[in-house]
């Protein structure tokens, strides 16, 4: 279950560049520009996405729901084990990342 929700999770990340452009300054766009912070405080160069970029998606009323969810995650990653999610403490030094988001896709 571990390894399918860090997936999930690590999944989401790499596609916010596009779903978090190109919606002005909307939780999408926040959760693009939060993912970006997160990515230069865990020493991650990134080289697209974030409320600057020129690529535009639309960001529906559900999807600025889940990612400003998702925003509210990003203080819990580990950056560690976000570099590297096969860490032998990420298990449980990402449990709280991952419950944060496992919660935000049930809705809780």
């Amino acid at each position: 279950m571990k390894k399918i929700v860090m997936a999930l999770a690590l999944g989401i990340l790499g596609t916010t560049g596009a779903i978090g452009v190109g919606c002005g300054k909307d939780a999408c766009a926040t959760y693009g520009d939060d993912l970006l912070a997160k990515y230069d405080e865990c020493g991650i160069a990134a080289t697209s996405g974030g409320s600057g970029s020129s690529a535009t998606a639309t960001c529906t009323e559900d999807d600025a729901k889940l990612l400003g969810c998702f925003s509210t995650c990003l203080p819990e990653v580990d950056c560690v084990c976000f570099k590297d999610p096969g860490g032998s403490t990420c298990e449980v030094d990402q449990k709280p990342y991952t419950k944060c988001m496992a919660d935000c896709g049930s809705g809780a």
